[in-house]
């Protein structure tokens, strides 16, 4: 084989790599693209449930701040009223953390930075609904004070006498105390019981993890490629 020959072999071979390398960087974009869409699908569903939130808070801290004022200068209802106020105005901050959080993130972007901002999402809901589960017991006991005043006007105090409300309230106090500890002591346990990460991870937070986890396609296809 001659020289020239060569070289047109050579130059053949040349453009036939070029165009698989048009071919495959093609096939990448097309897989990205419609993954994102679906990524962008389930999320959707994510910012539906946070605005679900963010309007059930809104009437709830509208309802508690209504019987707070009405009630401020009884104390015996005002502080029940005040904790439950800002237990609602605090969740109402959560559910608009994790909007903005979603609406952060660009996807046209690296992948894995809109990874790491679905996992930076995931675990804040988590963390929020694992202290509202531990918080449960005492918003329960402030509810029974709270809720069949405002609605019927009952009073558990004098209907139940004060030491069923106070034992009410040291129980649901001491349930959150001995939880808040355990958190702190043990956070291994914590993130290792397969019964915490259920409630952690809600309906909102697998649709969370399903759109990360559709991402790992394309970081494995251009790991592959």
């Amino acid at each position: 084989m001659e020289l020239d020959d060569l070289k047109t072999a050579w130059n053949d071979i040349g453009q036939r790599l070029e165009r698989m390398d048009g071919a495959l960087r093609q096939s990448l974009r097309e897989a990205k693209s419609g993954t994102l869409d679906r990524t962008r699908s389930k999320l959707r569903f994510v910012r539906l449930v946070l605005w679900y939130e963010i309007a059930a808070g809104v009437v709830a801290a509208l309802l508690v701040g209504s019987y707070l004022a009405e009630h401020a200068r009884t104390m015996r209802f005002a502080g029940p009223a005040a904790v439950l106020h800002l237990c609602a105005i605090l969740a109402i901050a959560v559910a608009v953390r994790q909007l903005v959080g979603l609406a952060g993130i660009d996807y046209g972007g690296p992948v894995v930075a809109i990874q790491h901002r679905l996992g930076e999402l995931r675990l804040l809901r988590a963390r929020a609904n694992r202290w509202l589960l531990i918080s449960s017991p005492l918003l329960w006991a402030l509810l029974v004070i709270v809720v069949p005043h405002g609605l019927f006007g009952l009073d558990v105090y004098r209907a139940f006498g004060l030491p069923w409300v106070a034992g009410n309230l040291a129980l649901g106090i001491a349930v959150v105390t001995a939880a808040a500890g355990l958190a702190r002591r043990s956070p291994a346990w914590l993130r290792d019981s397969a019964f915490l990460r259920w409630l952690g991870d809600d309906l909102t937070g697998r649709r969370i993890a399903a759109a990360s986890c559709a991402l790992d396609e394309i970081t494995s296809f251009e790991a592959e490629n």
